[in-house]
Formats: structure tokens, C-alpha cells, sequence
């Protein structure tokens, strides 16, 4: 689809204008998705940056989960009247037998946006009158801990097309699947000068896009985004039907994401079992801004669909979505509620999540992290993942992420050496 993207960017212009660089502190606009890969087209990521190969110094048991974070007795040499959690609860069998493990310097839990709220109120860390409804005996009083989650709210918005050149046939069906692999292998089984060849040489979506919702918007609802160069909204096409496609059918996928959302949801837990669920409550659309920005990002859509090197390749909406030219020709009002219906239907994850272990102030009363991330109150433990961002960026989270991390080891080595 680049060609069709790009011609359309360049004869829309505007918002749509095409953008060399979307990571040169300006994202506006539209251009060429950064990948993580590397020379060899393989996939590129923290694990085989920071995990694969021998590291003396690192330790990882497998096939274990946490169960909580226990208080660590006080020795005579240890002054500190705060307390400590060094110490790790965890099982490695079906049967769940507990095993633990104390840190001599610190732990650091990286459970997750999910993961690590649940182990601090597993812990009886978290909200003391919450907990105690919940037969957890409560240590150290932090109401902040699994609220404030933040999630950018997504809709992949797949059109049927008059193509058959997309993913889809490679979604649906084993043997072209296989069939694209080996032909991206090549002879040696691996990508590389000839090799690396057909569909699976190129990717389900090549161009991203960032726009900022229009003035009304911001003046009824307050302007979450970091500054005027800063983007309210996502947009990428995508070439087939975003995740698993239905059994027939060509698709084009309009993803839309709401990338500075306004709502708030929770993390928490419904039982003294460290090993039951946590309930998970999104709140994706709780907030105003969000259905509105939502809204706003299918306008964009419409309007770069509409674009005439399109014509004849779009043969249907999504479901609950009207036609291009209905969408023009529709009443506001009606097509305003129909777009809200569509919404409110389809919004998802964009597995964007943060927020559950907020950091704030050394000495804010909000928050469940000070600046070194170190839970408040509290010696010898530490969180580092997303959790413990305040609010989401307004772009995908893989980079703050590694941002982030390489940030808390240099606290954490401060701390020590």
C-alpha cells in the first residue's frame, strides 16, 4: 500500500503532508513506520539486546511466578524504622508450594502494568481499607497503587477491498503461510542479499500518521497533548484485516488510536489468592475527550479514504460504519451518534498501558513511587516498568520503555557503587 499512502498524503496535503522524520521532535503528519530490526530483517528487542548471550551477572529461573513481596526481618545493623520488603515469594509447580528468597541489596519487580500492581496488593500493599475487605492483612497504606491506568484507546477499523494482495490470505491459511515463509527464507533458511523475497519481505503497515484534534475540541475539554507539536491522534493503514480476518474477503485497516487519552481505569483484585486474576477495568471511554478525539480520528480517515487514488478500492466499511459516500452526505447529528454507537462497540487496547504504580513527589501524598522508584515508604523495593509512568507518552510506548529502564540502572547503580 506505500505508494497509495503516499500519493494520497501528497494530494490531500495539509495534516496529511508527508513527514521525513516522525521521531524528529515533530510527529505531525505522515510518515514511514520505524522499525526494530536488524541488518538481516530479524526482529530486534530488548531480549536480544540485553538478555541473549552468557551474562555473568544475570540469573533468570524460568517457569517461576510471584506470589507476593513479604516483609524482611530487621537486623540490629539496620536503623531504619521503615519497612523492609527484600524478600520474594514464589512458586515453580502446578501444586503452587511456595518457595522464597531474599535479596541482600534490593528487589526490583517488573511485573508489569498488570502484573506489578498485583503483586504490591498481594503484598498488602496498596489500599489499607481495601484490603482489608479482601482478607489481606494491610502493611503499608498507598491507595494509589493499581489506579491511575492509562491506555490509549484503539479501533482498527478494517475496510473490505478490491485487492488480493494483502496479509489476509497468509492470516487465514497454514499452508500460504508457510508457503510466504519459505519463500522469505530463501535457500539457506534465512533472509539475506536474495533471500528475504515475497509478501513477508514487506509488513502489514509501512506509514504511520499523527494529527491533533481540532481546536473545539481542545477548548471544551483542556489540551492533554505535551504541546502544540504534540499529537492527539494515530492513524495507520494497514494492508488486510488487523489481527485474525474473517474467512473470506481482501482488507485495508485504518487503525485509530487516541494516543494523549483523558480516561482512567484500575487494576485490582477480588480475593486473598496471590494467584487469581486481577480484574482489570480499561475505562478506555469514561472520559468525554476520548469518544470525541475517537471521533475526530474517523473524519481524518474518511477524509484521507476519500482521496481519489482510492477509487474503486474501498468496497465496504466496517460494520456499523457508512459507505464513504454516506459519510459525506450524512446528516452531523446522525452521523455524530452513529460514529459514537461505532465506537463505544469497538474500542480496544492498543497494548499501550501504563500507569498503575505511579510515579510522583518525594513527598506527595499521591503516587506509590518517588523519583528514585523506590515505593514510598518502604526500604528495598523498587518498581521498573511502565506502571510507574504517570501518564502515557503520546506515542507507542517501546522507546520510553527502554528509555526508562536504562534511567533506573543508572539509580539503581548509583545506590550501590
Amino acid at each position: 500500500l506505500s505508494t497509495e499512502v503516499l500519493d494520497a498524503s501528497k494530494e490531500l496535503g495539509g495534516v496529511y503532508s508527508y513527514n521525513e522524520d516522525v521521531n524528529s521532535g515533530s510527529p505531525l503528519g505522515l510518515g514511514w513506520l520505524p522499525r526494530t530490526i536488524d541488518s538481516e530483517g530479524r526482529r530486534s528487542s530488548s531480549v536480544t539486546a540485553y538478555v541473549d548471550g552468557s551474562r555473568d551477572n544475570l540469573d533468570i529461573l524460568v517457569n517461576a511466578r510471584v506470589a507476593r513481596v513479604v516483609p524482611t526481618i530487621i537486623t540490629a545493623t539496620n536503623t531504619s524504622t521503615r519497612p523492609s520488603f527484600r524478600t520474594v515469594e514464589f512458586t515453580q509447580d502446578i501444586a503452587r508450594s511456595l518457595k522464597q528468597i531474599t535479596a541482600s541489596k534490593e528487589v526490583i519487580i517488573c511485573g508489569g502494568v498488570v502484573g506489578s500492581p498485583q503483586i504490591l496488593l498481594n503484598s498488602g500493599i496498596g489500599n489499607s481499607t481495601f484490603l482489608h475487605t479482601i482478607g489481606i492483612p494491610p502493611l503499608v497504606d498507598l491507595p494509589g497503587v493499581g489506579q491511575n491506568l492509562s491506555d490509549q484507546p484503539f479501533i482498527a477499523n478494517a475496510f473490505l477491498a478490491n485487492t488480493n494482495d494483502s496479509y489476509d490470505d497468509i492470516n487465514r491459511n497454514d499452508t500460504v503461510s508457510d508457503e510466504a515463509l519459505a519463500e522469505w527464507r530463501g535457500m539457506e533458511g534465512r533472509p539475506g542479499d536474495f533471500q528475504g523475497a515475497g509478501q513477508l519481505g514487506d509488513t502489514f503497515a509501512n506509514q504511520i500518521s499523527y494529527y491533533r484534534v481540532g481546536q473545539d475540541i481542545t477548548e471544551q475539554y483542556g489540551d492533554l497533548s505535551a504541546g502544540p507539536t504534540s499529537p492527539h491522534l494515530e492513524i495507520y493503514p494497514g494492508n488486510g484485516y488487523f489481527l485474525m480476518p474473517p474467512p473470506k474477503g481482501h482488507y485495508m485497516s485504518m487503525t485509530t488510536v487516541v494516543v494523549s487519552p483523558a480516561s482512567r481505569g484500575s487494576v485490582t483484585i477480588n480475593s486473598s489468592d496471590p494467584f487469581t486474576p486481577p480484574i482489570i477495568n480499561p475505562g478506555y471511554l469514561n472520559a468525554d475527550f476520548n469518544v470525541a478525539a475517537m471521533k475526530e480520528a474517523l473524519r481524518i480517515t474518511y477524509t484521507f479514504l476519500n482521496a481519489s487514488v482510492w477509487d474503486g478500492y474501498i468496497l465496504e466499511p466496517p460494520a456499523g460504519l457508512p459507505s464513504i459516500p454516506d459519510f459525506f452526505a450524512m446528516d452531523e447529528r446522525n452521523l455524530d451518534n452513529r460514529l459514537e454507537a461505532y465506537i463505544r462497540n469497538s474500542t480496544s487496547s492498543s497494548a499501550h498501558p501504563v500507569g498503575t504504580v505511579a510515579m510522583s513527589a518525594k513527598n506527595a501524598s499521591y503516587g506509590v513511587l518517588d523519583p528514585d522508584l523506590k515505593v514510598k515508604g518502604i526500604d528495598g523495593l523498587r518498581v521498573v516498568d511502565a506502571s510507574a509512568f504517570p501518564f502515557v507518552t503520546c506515542s507507542h510506548t517501546q522507546v520510553p520503555v527502554y528509555v526508562f529502564a536504562e534511567r533506573a540502572a543508572a539509580l539503581i547503580k548509583a545506590s550501590w557503587l
